[in-house]
């Protein structure tokens, strides 16, 4: 897989879900976002670290080579359960938003169909076959983003960026924890492709450029959402930037364009799925010691599928619970990471010792 698609799918994976619903967080939401990414830079640098020192390896690989035995399969089998809720929020998140702007009326089954038929479809594809895919859709989704921004000019009222006031700080301080977790935690599950990226002198820090060309595209968006539908009105739809690309009216010629928005979310949403559905497939072929798992791309996407059904009741408890999933995600996200950070810099502190002392004997 060639860099720039790499970085093509990683932009997609990290856009995801938060692409059209980022501005739910308020007003201050970009300031939120900006204070988030710089928090996370050591460690977005801590996973350049943990990539380039098992190169070539996935997470799951490198838990496997970092821990005992009886301990990696349980931090296995426990990353493979979270992913596959993270993958069955995203199809939740997806059915409800065409179902909830009726692009589609009475089609929940068809959705489904469909996107149980083109996961299956790239999941069994090679990661280059998919690295191609992911790329065609990073400039599509890129020629919407610029289009709308552009065509929206008019639409912008900048006086809507308002400054963080002091009875906004608890809900502020929450969005950063918030925008931490999703969209740039989450990111860690992107080292399970990002391995298999060639060696190029980009490669030694293609987490973070990931994270970076992500954030400045949400942070982007978010300011424009905002600069369109105002402080109050924000905060009242679920889908911000569908409704803010949706009250367009260039010259009285161009109006009504939300499927620009819908393009985006769609491609979005499909990378970071298949993403998280080859991480669950390379987890499992870890786990089991399976050395062929494409014969597992039907039943893991559909248990995905009929998992996002049971999940929840309403996008309302969708909402309420994510505070409970943010906490729960620290831990795959965050603290394993970490941990596996500093075991890989005692083994190799101890590699060099040894070295040493064999080269001065």
């Amino acid at each position: 897989m060639k860099t720039r698609q790499a970085l093509s799918i990683s932009i997609l994976f990290m856009m995801g879900t938060s692409i059209i619903s980022i501005g739910n967080y308020g007003y201050h939401a970009w300031q939120a976002m900006i204070v988030s990414f710089f928090l996370c830079i050591p460690f977005f640098f801590l996973i350049d670290y943990l990539m380039r020192s098992h190169p070539g390896k996935s997470l799951f690989e490198i838990i496997c080579s970092s821990f005992f035995k009886p301990i990696a399969k349980i931090i296995l089998m426990l990353y493979i359960l979270y992913i596959l809720y993270v993958s069955g929020r995203i199809v939740f998140r997806y059915v409800e938003f065409v179902t909830t702007i009726r692009l589609v009326d009475k089609a929940q089954i068809p959705l489904l169909l469909s996107i149980i038929a083109v996961s299956i479809v790239l999941l069994k594809s090679s990661v280059r076959t998919f690295a191609r895919f992911g790329q065609v859709a990073f400039i599509l989704s890129t020629i919407s983003i610029i289009s709308f921004i552009i065509i929206g000019l008019e639409d912008v009222n900048l006086s809507y960026l308002l400054p963080l006031y002091p009875y906004h700080e608890k809900d502020f301080i929450k969005n950063i924890f918030l925008f931490i977790i999703r969209p740039f935690g989450e990111g860690v599950i992107l080292i399970n492709v990002l391995c298999q990226t060639e060696d190029t002198k980009y490669k030694k820090h293609i987490f973070f450029l990931a994270m970076l060309f992500s954030f400045l595209i949400l942070l982007l968006v978010t300011i424009r959402t905002i600069s369109v539908l105002g402080d109050d009105f924000v905060l009242q739809i679920n889908y911000p930037l569908y409704t803010s690309v949706g009250i367009i009216n260039f010259m009285d010629f161009l109006v009504r364009i939300e499927s620009l928005s819908v393009i985006i979310f769609f491609f979005a949403i499909l990378i970071k799925l298949v993403i998280c559905l080859y991480s669950i497939k390379i987890g499992i072929e870890q786990l089991f010691n399976i050395k062929e798992t494409n014969v597992l791309s039907f039943p893991i996407t559909f248990l995905n599928v009929a998992l996002s059904q049971v999940l929840y009741q309403n996008i309302t408890e969708f909402i309420q619970f994510y505070p409970i999933y943010a906490m729960i995600s620290v831990l795959f996200i965050h603290i394993i990471p970490i941990i596996l950070c500093i075991i890989t810099f005692i083994k190799q502190k101890k590699i060099k010792k040894k070295n040493i002392i064999l080269s001065s004997s």
